[in-house]
């Protein structure tokens, strides 16, 4: 076959709607309507209340399902991770998991940061540096 031979050949049309249509192994390959541009990521991730006072920096979330003791603090390069791991009785989940990190102002202390449990709402207190 010579070159000009190959490139009058005609391909089939390549679209996304073959590929929303094709199964691989009895599963959608790709559908991305569904899986990609319909997901509500504002529902996943909790809002968020940032404030302060002269003494304090105050982080306010809601965190539904967990308790005071299931929370855990650590500062790493300026940043706050939050996070908290709860076993569930429930054999559908074996555990709930939560995890929030925060850039940290030069003003806050690294230690010292509490954290209490109330209507379903986290309240984090991160000490200002005097």
């Amino acid at each position: 076959m010579t070159s000009s031979a190959i490139s009058e050949q005609k391909l089939p049309a390549f679209t996304l709607d073959a590929l929303r249509d094709d199964d691989f192994f009895g599963a959608r390959l790709l559908d991305l309507e569904a899986e990609l541009f319909t997901f509500d990521w504002q529902s996943r991730i909790p809002s968020v209340s940032i404030s302060a006072d002269d003494n304090h920096f105050f982080i306010d979330m809601p965190v539904k399902g967990f308790d005071a003791d299931d929370f855990s603090f650590e500062c790493q390069d300026g940043i706050l991770f939050i996070s908290a791991e709860k076993n569930l009785n429930d054999p559908k989940e074996d555990t709930l998991l939560f995890r929030r990190s925060f850039s940290l102002p030069k003003e806050a202390a690294t230690e010292g940061i509490t954290g209490t449990v109330q209507n379903s709402r986290l309240h984090v207190a991160i000490p200002k540096v005097c």
